[in-house]
């Protein structure tokens, strides 16, 4: 599996941040319809988050 992690875009006013805007790395499609629609959180961002929290762990822990 491989991530594609885009650059992230300078910013001119936000010092905090060492002149960097956050970019998001994960985008999801709100479901109409199916075995997720209300349970977006429980079954599709609770999940990546999940495991995108082991592999950061594993690799860069």
């Amino acid at each position: 599996m491989a991530f594609f992690f885009p650059p992230a875009l300078p910013s001119t006013n936000n010092v905090r941040s060492g002149g960097v805007v956050h970019r998001e790395i994960f985008s999801f499609r709100r479901p109409n319809g199916g075995k997720y629609e209300g349970r977006e959180w429980e079954g599709i961002v609770k999940p990546v988050i999940e495991k995108w929290g082991r592999f950061v762990k594993e690799y860069y822990s």
